[in-house]
């Protein structure tokens, strides 16, 4: 059994990794990119998008999920004896 908690956290340390990841590769673009409004554009457009779908995601699992189950990985064993005689 493992508590959801956990992969709520997990999923907030990947979040945390894409956000500086993220931050990096704008920082890169708009420095070393080509200048011009084109590279602007998509660097406000990819942070954008990426806000966007965070923020769905984030909102949905922290409302509509109980985080106080867990997760069975290995089903237990059926105590019904007709199917498994």
């Amino acid at each position: 059994m493992i508590p959801l908690v956990w992969l709520l956290l997990a999923w907030i340390v990947c979040v945390g990794i894409f956000l500086i990841l993220a931050l990096m590769t704008t920082v890169l673009a708009l420095r070393f990119g080509l200048s011009g409004s084109r590279v602007v554009l998509f660097c406000v457009g990819f942070l954008a998008v990426s806000v966007i779908v965070i923020g769905t995601v984030g909102t949905y699992a922290l409302t509509q999920v109980d985080w106080s189950s867990s997760l069975s990985v290995i089903p237990s064993v059926p105590t019904n004896n007709y199917l498994f005689p």
